[in-house]
């Protein structure tokens, strides 16, 4: 059976992941149709281990024919059908060289997002932007151990709840610049 290996191009596999792909490989016997893998990402050196990073194990390892990703321009959600099992060595995300870089991935990722929620049709409101903003702020500092880390689990945990808002705000200001556009569509000589 053939197999699929799903890599961010700033992604790259442990030695420790590698072995255990190899043996999963040729072990496997069709118990599962995908296995999740941890993920660690890095900001330059520093390792950003709480508020949710750490382990956050992703399906990334499947059959081949038996899983899609959805369409979408942000955060495509993969779907199969099937057991996933679960590995332990982890895929290194060196997601960026600073926090400069972070805020400027930050600002394209809430971009997309607000975009993806226009095209999909999704209502979406002020009111259940705060309450996802606190509420994620919330599980991922306390419930996902953010506090451990010190600052930067503080900061990991605001981005979280933060993303919510910042892509509510790109969707309200979406939507009244294509309620405008539309608008001067009709009213042009």
């Amino acid at each position: 059976q053939e197999w699929v290996l799903s890599l961010d191009a700033d992604e790259r596999v442990s030695p420790e992941l590698a072995e255990e792909i190899s043996r999963v490989v040729r072990e496997d016997n069709g118990k599962c149709t995908c296995y999740a893998i941890p993920i660690k990402t890095f900001i330059g050196n520093t390792w950003i281990q709480g508020a949710g990073y750490y382990p956050a194990s992703k399906a990334r390892l499947f059959r081949k024919g038996k899983f899609r990703y959805e369409e979408a321009r942000v955060h495509p959600r993969v779907i199969y059908e099937g057991r996933c099992g679960q590995l332990k060595g982890d895929i290194l995300h060196y997601s960026c060289q600073n926090l400069e870089q972070w805020i400027a991935k930050f600002n394209r990722e809430t971009t997309l997002e607000a975009d993806k929620w226009i095209t999909d049709g999704r209502k979406v409101t002020l009111l259940s932007s705060l309450r996802k903003t606190v509420d994620r702020f919330l599980k991922n500092y306390f419930l996902k151990k953010g506090w451990r880390y010190g600052f930067m689990g503080f900061l990991m945990s605001i981005f979280h709840g933060l993303y919510q808002l910042f892509s509510y705000a790109k969707y309200r200001e979406m939507k009244k610049l294509k309620t405008q556009n539309a608008k001067d569509h009709l009213y042009r000589p």
